[in-house]
């Protein structure tokens, strides 16, 4: 019998086969592009997607690493794809094995395109089939086997005996993070040509596991993909720079020191200086102006009368937290999570979900109240009707998986036909709901998504409407769902209705977590402290996380205009349809934070009307 292929070479294997793998040309000799290279089913790069392709190129010719941090929706992995292409074609012995390290959202899109554009044999290595799957597909898929005829004295007769090789049958292998970690005795051994990490903002804790596993696996060369390469502060770029260049940036203290307190043009100059020779940014309206703009509504929701209450209760029920009785952290983020929870729907508690629902004696109760008992819900119940009746498609983003729990018995109610995606989903089912969303012939209508799981490379560009129900408390990451649907191949203009419940802790912290975005400006834009006001909210987004005084004052805050203020709002709601809702008291105004000169916001008011 041919004995099973083991999936890991020894050190003496891998120090062997590194000997022999050829360096680049030197930067003279390697050709770049004038234009798109061919490549399978007439598939052809942007002009901007040429550029980035060379300039992969050009790092690899130089020996160097590199950061490619276009903006979301520009076509990151179609660039990537085509850079190992042209290794595996056009440079001798180039062959692979690459490995594209990506969440597991991401690897059925990693998949298809390098299947659609390329002659590439591809892997997919991750762990749909748990353990004894993946060692069943090293076995079958991974090496050449040389058979050798058993000569051996009384072998007749018997089948001949397979040895394994070091060639791989493989040019390129996609993994989620989660294999890789499980899975490093292998993975991390072996002699890897290329290594693309998608969404590396992951690699910013330099304490993440990942990252100590990938310093130890042998690579030559390795480019880093990030939409948010910032997402809170400067701090984060170091570990992505140490790894990709380790001697260069090798003091972290020198580089907080200089770059850590961005307050100066001259600072954020010299630090786009530093990034030049490693870093690739694009930002949408400078290179793809066929993809249409995108537009912001920011609604403030009022509570519901039920639901102000809820939101007080929980508030006076904690007040000795907040009154110097246990100053302990976690006390604080009980209180935070529990109004989050309520401005979203009191049904998230528990104990509020079993006392509503014991008062209701039939099914259309209970569905009444899932919808009156929450202001979010009540604007769902107004808006959706109105984007369906204009043939638009819907995604609705969460935090919370539990809210998608009520709004998934919310459209089963209604009778809307939708998808859902959230960190549970995996593997082929997750690639099967995006596909029947994305087809015409399907009809669906809504896609529910959390935002973690939902918000990172896939392409939902069938939706032109996107929902943010709740908003994360790290920009960036809504900036990511948003771009699902707005990036290449969307025709229509993408508008997002963001609910933010006013005069609440959620509203407060979402003005605290937008100043956050401009950091990213700062860095990534040209022009973006020309005026000192720019600058003081670039200053303030620099800052750690809220201190518990902080937070105190921003609960208070939302309490005290709970409880003294807009009391009139509190028992009368609006009778208004959702057209009045949109415009009456709407104002348009740019999003001065992404510096973009297309993409307004548009703010409005609304106030849940249950007559």
């Amino acid at each position: 019998r041919g004995r099973a292929v083991k999936g890991w070479f020894t050190k003496a294997a891998v120090d062997h086969t590194m000997s022999k793998v050829p360096l680049p040309p030197p930067a003279g000799i390697t050709r770049f592009y004038g234009e798109s290279p061919p490549f399978k089913n007439d598939c052809k790069l942007f002009d901007y997607q040429l550029d980035g392709l060379n300039w992969l190129l050009n790092l690899w010719s130089n020996g160097r690493n590199g950061i490619l941090a276009d903006e979301m929706g520009l076509g990151k992995t179609m660039q990537c794809v085509a850079f190992l292409n042209h290794l595996m074609t056009r440079e001798n012995d180039y062959p692979g094995p690459f490995l594209v390290l990506a969440p597991l959202s991401t690897l059925e899109h990693w998949r298809s395109t390098a299947e659609t554009w390329t002659d590439m044999n591809v892997v997919l290595y991750y762990d749909e089939a748990g353990a004894k799957g993946r060692e069943t597909l090293r076995h079958y898929e991974w090496f050449h086997c040389v058979m050798h005829p058993n000569n051996n004295v009384g072998s007749h007769g018997q089948p001949p005996t397979l040895t394994q090789t070091t060639h791989f049958k493989f040019n390129l292998c996609i993994c989620s993070y989660e294999v890789f970690l499980a899975d490093q005795a292998i993975l991390g051994a072996i002699p890897w040509q290329f290594i693309v990490i998608d969404e590396a903002h992951r690699l910013k804790n330099r304490e993440a596991k990942v990252l100590s596993v990938l310093r130890s696996t042998p690579c030559q060369y390795t480019v880093l993909l990030s939409g948010t390469p910032i997402q809170n502060s400067t701090a984060e770029l170091w570990p992505l720079l140490n790894f990709i260049e380790p001697v260069k940036f090798a003091d972290e203290r020198a580089f907080h020191e200089q770059f850590g307190d961005l307050s100066t043009p001259e600072q954020v100059a010299g630090l786009q200086e530093v990034l030049k020779p490693h870093l690739l940014r694009r930002v949408k309206e400078d290179v793809e102006h066929s993809i249409p703009p995108l537009e912001e509504t920011i609604i403030d929701v009022e509570l519901t009368a039920g639901q102000k209450a809820y939101y007080r209760a929980i508030y006076d029920r904690n007040m000795y937290f907040l009154s110097g009785g246990d100053r302990r952290g976690g006390s604080f983020t009980n209180v935070e999570m529990e109004l989050r929870k309520c401005c979203n729907h009191p049904f998230l508690s528990l104990a509020i979900y079993e006392k509503e629902t014991a008062l209701c004696r039939n099914e259309e109760q209970m569905h009444k109240k899932l919808v009156e008992l929450s202001g979010k819900m009540v604007l769902l119940d107004k808006l959706l009707p109105k984007l369906k009746s204009e043939s638009h498609k819907v995604l609705v983003f969460s935090q919370f998986v539990s809210m998608l729990d009520i709004l998934q018995s919310f459209l089963d109610v209604k009778g809307y036909k939708y998808e859902r995606l959230d960190g549970a989903i995996r593997g082929a089912t997750r690639q099967s709901a995006i596909d029947r969303f994305n087809d015409p012939e399907q009809d669906r209508f809504v896609f529910l998504l959390s935002t973690r799981a939902g918000g990172l490379g896939i392409n939902l560009t069938s939706a032109d409407t996107v929902v943010i129900f709740d908003s994360d408390w790290n920009p960036q990451n809504d900036v990511q769902a948003c771009a699902r649907a707005h990036r290449i191949g969307q025709d229509r203009e993408v508008k997002v209705y963001r609910l933010v419940t006013a005069r609440t802790y959620e509203s407060q912290m979402f003005e605290r977590a937008s100043k956050k975005l401009g950091l990213n400006t700062a860095v990534f834009h040209r022009g973006a402290f020309a005026d000192a006001s720019q600058r003081e909210k670039v200053e303030e987004a620099l800052a750690e996380a809220p201190t518990k005084e902080e937070i105190e004052d921003l609960l208070k805050h939302g309490a005290f205009y709970l409880s003294e203020k807009n009391a009139e709002a509190s028992k009368a709601f609006l009778e208004s349809n959702i057209e009045d809702i949109l415009n009456k008291n709407s104002r348009l105004f740019r999003y001065a934070m992404t510096g973009r000169a297309g993409s307004t916001f548009a703010k409005t008011s609304f106030r849940p009307n249950l007559a």
